[in-house]
Formats: structure tokens, C-alpha cells, sequence
């Protein structure tokens, strides 16, 4: 009876994952069409005629050095600093990772203070940035650079899978690095995590920006791209969030090959970085690559803690740094607070002791939370402004429309148990959405997963790594549908995907098939991220065959209804010291005068004007005192937004006196595919 079971439970085994595998890798990949995958190869010789524009090839050089020195600097100095707290971590990736991230929170920090200072002077930011890599320099020819980032001895790679999730790796690393090159095109970029620094760089200083309400959200992202935009332009600002994207993979490595196996470390990275959805935010200056940097790293900090709660107490201290950190960046990093206090009173020390590490990990993440609230309540009154307002209304405060932000954004679930497990189907598999870029992998090892969740031969760190992965799963059922929004936890799923491949109760058969089917996900993830660069087409304005201009100005999946050719011709023609009025529009980011663009969660700012008008003069003459001469608008992005988000109450009555307000007192001064700009008179 043994030998019967022995032999039939991996037979019923192999037949149910080929099964459930094919049923996956059909629902998923119908789809995609594939065809034109052939096409990004044969435009890859394109980028070989980047060497007849070497002003072009000077720029990524520049950008490339300018990013070096902020890398090397984020290293070395946090990395002397801990040797002198004689915090013991890992000489290798471990240091070096965990040097980055304080690095680049001290950066944000302090990019963020010169700003209210009214100190955001490119000579300034230059000098600070060159100043640090020189010093860091010094220290590393010192001896300290070497002694942080000494490799632990390691055997090469010669396992068939690792090398295969390896190459597949390192070809989607390729891919992003030629995607990151050309301009910016991602919608809440645009209008948010680079308009906003460009608004704080134009006026040299952080100021309140009561038309765009995502400029009260948390910001330590957007303030190492205000420190990348004085400094040098937005190309360094994806390079950079690409770098924070790679950083992340090899966190997730360090962990899995510390606390597993190097295999499981090398499949983990791979899930995560050959995750579509990752490569798509790789090109582009967004911040959930930054977030997942910094919960990682917290994750990271908490694990070493476990090893030795006495003796690594100083990485709990960190794990609360990074927690502060990543909470600076989004608000949905909350859970990292739930997920420390659950790690730290779930021990076995006496209870007064556990209050007490609870009470100074809650203070530290505070106090790194602290500044953007701060300046929050300076100006609107209210802290976790635009969220919960102040009751004394004034020209400051926002017009923030909460329940549009919670439709488009949050859009809570029911607390069905049927639907918290139906969940992560229905949004992988979400036709209408860019859900469904998470990939197949997810679904495919849930069956697996769960069977890993009820089993009772754990290890200790398997448990906690479920219990963190609990803990996030919840949240994010409560704040979201996003699939993005729970991308930060995605690693620890892969972490225990990786792990399930050495489980001894799966035989060799089965570990062969399983590994077959992640490098199956891999290469299906790659073909579309390939299918995404295709339709992006940047390989002719990365190669300087194509203008800046061109590139911008037409249409994209990602970029619709651009409105870069009127607002080219602003920028090179109206005076400098002018103020423009976007109408619907949202996206501001290549304007190079003063502008005043809303996000799509915000009262309009030009329905404001015309509401409280009486006439149309009476609207001209409030628009030319408010200092607004020039409006720029674009016709067919204010039909997607009023589609999408009922962007303007229009009234008959506002219709009439808006007819009346285009045709006498305004005057069109530039015209291209629906986008006007208008001189107002």
C-alpha cells in the first residue's frame, strides 16, 4: 500500500500541474498577439547609429556619470557610517544594498530641506553631488570601500535553471536600459512624479501646490528626481528608478540565498524582475520600483534581527529606518508597521521588553514619516492632507475630490472570504486593465502556495515570510484592486515559490517539471515586454534618427492625445516669466514656464474661473489679475478625461458663456491634432 502510494501520489501530481499549467499559460496568453516580436529585432540595428549623434551619446554619458556619482556616494558614505555603529552586516551585496538605500533616503532628505529652504540651485546640487562623490572616493581608495564590499567566496552558476532564469534576466536588464532612454510618455509621471519636482525646480523652491493634489503625497522618490532634474534631466531619473528596480532583485537574492538556498535567491530575482509590469515601470520615472527597494530591505533587516534579536538589534533599528523610508514614499508601505510590531511582540522576550522595542521602532518610523507631514500641515493645516483637510478653508487648500481618487485608485473590496480568494484570478486575468502584467507565474503556483501554507514542517523563516505575506495580502484587499499596489510583496511570494522547488516531498520529476514551467512564465513575460517595446517604438528617437520632438508628439497605448507640440512651440516662443492654464490637460511636465496643471482628482482649476465668472470678460480680466495669459488646450484628452473621471460639470450656462469667452477674448496662437494655445485678452 505504501509502494503504491509512493509511486501514485507524484503520478497525480505531475498530471495535475501539466493540467493546471496549460490551463493557466491558454487563459493568459490568448491574449497577445506575438507576431510582432520579429519587429523589435529588426530595429535593434537601429540603435548602432546612436555613434552619428555624438551630442546625443555626450548626453547619456553625462547622465550616466551624474548617476554613478549619486550610486557611489549612496554607498560608501552610509557604509562608513554603519562600520562606526558597529552595525555587523554581511561584507557583499548585503552591505552594499543596505549602504544604497540609507544613501539615497539622506539624499531625498536633504534634497527635500534645501528645497524649503529655497535653495534648489543647480550650482548648489552639482557641487553637494560632486563634493560627496570625491569624498567617497577618498574613503574607498582608503581601504573602507573595499572592506564594506568584500564578496563572500561563491561557486559559478552552473546549474541549467539558474542560468537559464540568469540569461532570461539579463536580457529583460538589456531591454529596460534601451526602454529608460527614450523621453517620458507614462501618464502619472507626467502630472505628478516629475511635474511636481519640475514645478518646485522652476520656482527654485517647495512651495504649495494647492491645483495638484498628489503634491501633498508622500515624496522622498520625487525628491531624489528633483535632485536628478537640477542636476542633469529626466533621463537620469528612470535610469534611476531602473537601478532601484535592479537593486530590488538583488535584495530579494541576498535573502533568498541567505535563508534558503542560492537557487532559491536566483528564481526569486528573476520572478520578480521578469515580471512585465516591473519592466513597463523600469522605463518610465514612477516610484513603485523605489518602494519595493526600500520594503525589501526593511524585509531584509527584520530577517537579520530574527538571527539574533540581543546581538542584531541595531537591524531592527534599520528595519525601522526603511520602514520610515518606504511609508515617505507611498502610504500603501503602512503594512511595513503592522508587519514590524507583528515580528517584534510575536517573540518570546519578557513583555515589557517587547513594548518598549515596539514603542522606539514606532518612533523611528515616525520620525522619518515626520517631514512630509509636517510640511503638509504648514501648508493646508492638516498633516495627511489632501486625504483629511483642515475645516478652515482658504485659497491654499485643495479641491481634492476623494471619492473620484477612491474609484479610480482604491475601489475597496467586501470582506467575502469567496472573493479574497478569487481575487488574484480575477486580476491577473483582467482584460480591461493593466493588471494582467503581473504574469501567469502567480497563478500558477497558487495551488503549490497554499499547499505550503497548510503544511505543518515549516522553518522558521518560511512561517514568517507567510505571515508577512499574509499581513500585506490584507492591506492590500483593503486600501485596492491594483495589482501594482501589492508589487512590493510580490518577491516574498517568489521567495517561497523558489523554496517550494528543494521541498523533499516533491520528487525529482515534479521539480523538473515545476522548474519547467517557471522558465516557460520567464520567456512568456519576456515576449511581452518585447510586445510592449514594440508598441512604445523608441529605438529611432534613442538613436537620434528620430527627434524629441516627433517622438512626443505622436500618439502611444500609454500616451494618448499628446500635447507636446503646442507645448514645444510655448516653450520656444512665449516670454519666460509667463504663467499657463492647462485645459484638459493634466499632464505638465515639459512645460517650461510657470503652468498651472490638475491632476484628475481635483476640482478644476479653469472651472473655478468660469463658475464664479459672471460674463466671459469678467473671466478674462480674473484670469490676466490671477497672472494666467496663455491657456493650452487640448480637445481629445478632455473627452477621455470627462469619460474616465466626469472631469468638469459643465452646465448649459457655462456652455454659453464659454462659447462666448473662446470666440471674443481669446486669441489662438498655435494649433496641431485638437491641442490649441491661446493668448487670453
Amino acid at each position: 500500500m505504501n509502494f503504491v502510494k509512493r509511486r501514485l501520489s507524484p503520478l497525480i501530481m505531475s498530471v495535475l500541474l501539466i493540467i493546471w499549467s496549460l490551463f493557466v499559460f491558454i487563459r493568459f496568453y490568448n491574449r497577445y498577439d506575438f507576431a510582432s516580436l520579429l519587429v523589435v529585432f529588426f530595429n535593434l540595428p537601429t540603435l548602432a547609429k546612436i555613434f552619428g549623434h555624438p551630442d546625443l551619446l555626450l548626453s547619456y554619458i553625462s547622465t550616466a556619470a551624474n548617476l554613478l556619482a549619486l550610486i557611489f556616494s549612496s554607498w560608501i558614505l552610509p557604509a562608513w557610517f554603519m562600520a562606526r555603529l558597529k552595525v555587523e552586516s554581511r561584507p557583499g551585496l548585503e552591505s552594499f544594498l543596505l549602504s544604497v538605500g540609507l544613501g539615497l533616503g539622506g539624499w531625498s532628505l536633504l534634497t527635500f530641506l534645501l528645497g524649503l529652504a529655497g535653495l534648489l540651485q543647480p550650482w548648489l546640487f552639482r557641487a553637494l553631488l560632486w563634493s560627496a562623490f570625491t569624498i567617497s572616493l577618498g574613503q574607498f581608495y582608503l581601504g573602507r570601500g573595499w572592506r564594506t564590499f568584500k564578496p563572500q567566496s561563491a561557486l559559478p552558476v552552473r546549474d541549467l535553471f539558474s542560468i537559464c532564469c540568469l540569461g532570461i534576466g539579463v536580457t529583460v536588464l538589456a531591454v529596460n536600459i534601451i526602454s529608460a532612454l527614450a523621453p517620458e510618455t507614462h501618464f502619472d509621471t507626467l502630472f505628478y512624479h516629475l511635474a511636481v519636482p519640475s514645478l518646485y525646480k522652476i520656482h527654485g523652491r517647495i512651495f504649495n501646490i494647492p491645483f495638484n493634489s498628489t503634491s501633498y503625497f508622500p515624496q522622498n522618490i520625487e525628491m531624489l528626481y528633483l535632485l536628478g532634474l537640477i542636476v542633469n534631466n529626466d533621463t537620469f531619473t528612470r535610469l534611476l528608478h531602473l537601478l532601484l528596480g535592479l537593486g530590488s532583485s538583488l535584495v530579494i537574492y541576498v535573502i533568498g540565498r541567505q535563508y534558503f538556498s542560492r537557487t532559491t535567491g536566483i528564481v526569486a530575482a528573476a520572478i520578480f524582475y521578469i515580471i512585465p509590469q516591473v519592466a513597463l515601470e523600469s522605463w518610465t520615472a514612477m516610484t513603485d520600483l523605489g518602494l519595493s527597494f526600500f520594503v525589501l530591505l526593511n524585509l531584509l533587516c527584520l530577517l537579520r534581527w530574527l538571527e539574533d534579536k540581543e546581538k542584531n538589534i541595531k537591524f531592527l533599528r534599520l528595519a525601522a529606518i526603511l520602514a520610515g523610508l518606504a511609508i515617505g514614499t507611498k502610504y500603501t508601505a503602512a503594512p511595513l508597521v503592522v508587519i514590524g510590531l507583528f515580528f517584534i511582540l510575536g517573540g518570546n522576550t519578557p513583555g515589557r521588553v517587547r513594548l518598549v522595542e515596539a514603542g522606539k521602532f514606532l518612533l523611528i518610523v515616525g520620525i522619518f514619516i515626520a517631514p512630509f507631514l509636517i510640511k503638509n500641515y504648514a501648508f493646508t493645516g492638516s498633516p495627511v492632507a489632501p486625504f483629511i483637510m483642515s475645516p478652515v478653508k482658504s485659497p491654499a487648500h485643495p479641491d481634492f475630490q476623494l471619492a473620484t481618487f477612491i474609484d479610480d485608485c482604491g475601489r475597496p473590496q467586501s470582506w467575502q472570504i469567496k472573493e479574497m480568494f478569487i481575487k488574484p484570478w480575477i486580476v491577473v486575468l483582467d482584460r480591461g486593465s493593466l493588471n494582467s502584467l503581473a504574469g501567469p507565474l502567480f497563478l500558477l503556483f497558487l495551488p503549490l502556495f497554499i499547499w505550503l501554507f497548510i503544511a505543518p514542517d515549516k522553518d522558521l523563516y518560511t512561517k514568517y515570510l507567510l505571515w508577512y505575506l499574509g499581513i500585506y495580502f490584507i492591506f492590500w484587499m483593503i486600501q485596492t484592486s491594483s495589482w501594482r499596489y501589492i508589487q512590493p510583496a510580490l518577491p516574498v511570494y517568489g521567495l517561497l515559490v523558489g523554496s517550494i522547488l528543494g521541498h523533499k516531498k516533491i520528487d525529482k520529476f515534479n521539480h523538473n517539471l515545476l522548474r519547467a514551467a517557471i522558465v516557460a512564465v520567464l520567456l512568456g513575460n519576456l515576449a511581452i515586454i518585447l510586445v510592449a517595446v514594440e508598441k512604445r517604438q523608441p529605438f529611432g528617437v534613442i538613436a537620434g534618427v528620430e527627434t524629441r520632438e516627433n517622438y512626443l508628439s505622436r500618439s502611444q497605448p500609454f500616451y494618448p492625445n499628446p500635447v507636446y507640440s503646442v507645448l514645444d512651440f510655448a516653450n520656444k516662443n512665449l516670454p519666460a516669466g509667463v504663467r499657463i492654464l492647462f485645459v484638459g490637460e493634466t499632464r505638465g511636465y515639459y512645460c517650461q514656464r510657470d503652468f498651472i496643471a490638475n491632476c484628475s482628482y481635483d476640482v478644476p482649476t479653469f472651472q473655478k474661473y468660469f463658475k464664479s465668472a459672471a460674463s466671459s470678460a469678467s473671466l478674462a480680466q480674473k484670469l490676466r489679475q490671477d497672472g494666467i495669459e496663455y491657456i493650452i488646450f487640448n480637445r481629445n484628452e478632455l473627452i477621455r478625461l470627462q469619460e474616465s473621471y466626469h472631469f468638469y460639470d459643465f452646465q448649459p450656462v457655462d456652455l454659453r458663456l464659454l462659447r462666448d469667452f473662446w470666440a471674443n477674448h481669446s486669441q489662438e496662437l498655435q494649433y496641431c491634432d485638437g491641442v490649441g494655445l491661446y493668448r487670453i485678452f
